[in-house]
C-alpha cells in the first residue's frame, strides 16, 4: 500500500524533551517529504505549539489529533496506550503509515516503533525482588507487545548502538536500525562566540527527581570558582522549590526557558555536564551543547558512547570534579569547534535521510 499520510503517536507532548524535539523533527522531516503528518496525543502545551510552528514551515501539512484524557489517566504512558487501544486507534493503520515514537512505554501497534532506551528491563533483570514485583505488572505488558513485534517482524528503530545491542540483548528483536536523534544547527539565534566563555558547566535537562541534579550541588560546594547553570523544563514543581530553597551561591536555576534561550547559555559556556545516574539512550541535550561548542561530561554508559571523547566520560560521580576541571582548563576555540563537528554527525539533515531510506526500505515510500 502506498501512504500519503503518516500518523505519530506520542502521547505526551506537554514537555520538550529528547523525545518530544524528535517527534517535532520527524514530522518536519516527512512534510518536507511531500507527506501529510498526524501528531496523536493526549498532552500538549504552549511552549510544544510554539516549538512546532518554529521549526515546521508547511505547517497546513500538520494536523495535530489531541485525545483529551482525565488528569489521573495522563499519569501513566501505559495506562494511555490501554485506553488508545480502547478507543480503537489500531484503525489508524489502514489510514496511515503509523509510528509508534516512544515504544519504551507505549504499548501501541505501529508499522515502525521507536524504542528509546531499556531501563524498564535493567531494573527488572538486577533488582531486588520488591522492585521485580512494582515494576512486574509494566514489564508484562511491555514481554507481551515487545514479542508481539518480533514475530510480525516489525522494523524497529533505536537511537543508538548502546540500544541497538539492548534491543537484541533483552529481546532478540530482529529488523533493529539505528536512526540518531537529530540535533538542529540552523537556526538564526544560535549565537557561535568563541571569546567570551567563562568557566562555566551549563546542564539543560528537567527538573525532576530523577535527573540527578543534587550531585550539580555537591559539585559547585567543591567548586566554588565555577558557575552552574541548570536550565529545563520544570517537571516537577515541589522539587524545583526545594532545589532552589537550597541552591548554593554558584548555582543558577533557569525554569521554563525558550529555545533561544537555551542556545543563548550554551554559547556562554565551556562545559556541558549529564549528571543522571540512570543510562541515556542517546541523550540530545548533550549533543545540543556539543553544537555549541561545550566539551561533553557524561558517565561511560549508554548512547554517550557514540560521541562524548573517552577522557570526559566518568565511572561514577565522584570522578566527575577533576574531569570538569580538566574540561575547563582544555576548552580553547579550537577544541570547542572540534566538539561541533563531532555534533554535526547527528544533523537533522542525516536524520531525514535516514530516516526516509528505512521507510522507504519497507514501505516503499
Amino acid at each position: 500500500m502506498k501512504y500519503k499520510s503518516i500518523a505519530l503517536i506520542l502521547s505526551d507532548l506537554s514537555i520538550i524533551g529528547g523525545i518530544q524535539r524528535t517527534t517535532i523533527y520527524t514530522a518536519k522531516a516527512l512534510i518536507e517529504a511531500g507527506y501529510d503528518v498526524n501528531i496523536i496525543t493526549s498532552l500538549i502545551n504552549k511552549l510544544t505549539f510554539q516549538a512546532i510552528h518554529e521549526n515546521i514551515n508547511h505547517i497546513e501539512k500538520l494536523k495535530i489529533t489531541k485525545i483529551t484524557l482525565p488528569s489521573v489517566f495522563n499519569f501513566s504512558p501505559t495506562t494511555v496506550s490501554y485506553i488508545y487501544k480502547f478507543l480503537n486507534l489500531d484503525k489508524l493503520m489502514k489510514k496511515y503509515l503509523v509510528i509508534n515514537m516512544h515504544g519504551d512505554v507505549q504499548s501501541i501497534d505501529a508499522h515502525l516503533v521507536y524504542f528509546h532506551q531499556f531501563n524498564i528491563d535493567y531494573h527488572f533483570y538486577s533488582g531486588d525482588l520488591i522492585q521485580k514485583i512494582r515494576i512486574m505488572p509494566l514489564y508484562l505488558i511491555r514481554k507481551k507487545f515487545i514479542i508481539k513485534l518480533r514475530e510480525n517482524q516489525i522494523p524497529i528503530l533505536v537511537n543508538s548502538r548502546w540500544t541497538f545491542i539492548e534491543a537484541q540483548k533483552f529481546w532478540n528483536l530482529k529488523n533493529v536500525h539505528i536512526l540518531y536523534p537529530p540535533a538542529v544547527s540552523d537556526k538564526p539565534y544560535m549565537p557561535m562566540t568563541w571569546s567570551k566563555r567563562d568557566d562555566m558547566v551549563i546542564t539543560i535537562t528537567r527538573f525532576s527527581p530523577d535527573r540527578g541534579l543534587e550531585y550539580i550541588y555537591k559539585l559547585a560546594e567543591e567548586l566554588p570558582w565555577v558557575k552552574f547553570i541548570i536550565a529545563g523544563y520544570v517537571q516537577n514543581k515541589d522539587y524545583f522549590l526545594l532545589l532552589l530553597s537550597k541552591k548554593p551561591k554558584n548555582v543558577l536555576l533557569c525554569p521554563n526557558i525558550t529555545e533561544r534561550e537555551k542556545y543563548e547559555l550554551l554559547s556562554k559556556g565551556k562545559v556541558y555536564l549529564n549528571p543522571t545516574p540512570h543510562i541515556e539512550g542517546f541523550g540530545i541535550a548533550i549533543i545540543e551543547g556539543m553544537m555549541m561548542g561545550l566539551i561533553p561530561v557524561a558517565n561511560n554508559r549508554g548512547g554517550v558512547l557514540d560521541y562524548v571523547p573517552t577522557q570526559y566520560q566518568f565511572r561514577n560521580f565522584e570522578e566527575t570534579k577533576e574531569i570538569i576541571i580538566k574540561a575547563l582548563k582544555d576548552w580553547t576555540p579550537e577544541l570547542g569547534e572540534e566538539m561541533r563537528a563531532i555534533a554535526n554527525n547527528f544533523s537533522y539533515h542525516r536524520y531525514k535521510q535516514d530516516l526516509l531510506r528505512i521507510l522507504n526500505k519497507y514501505y516503499n515510500l
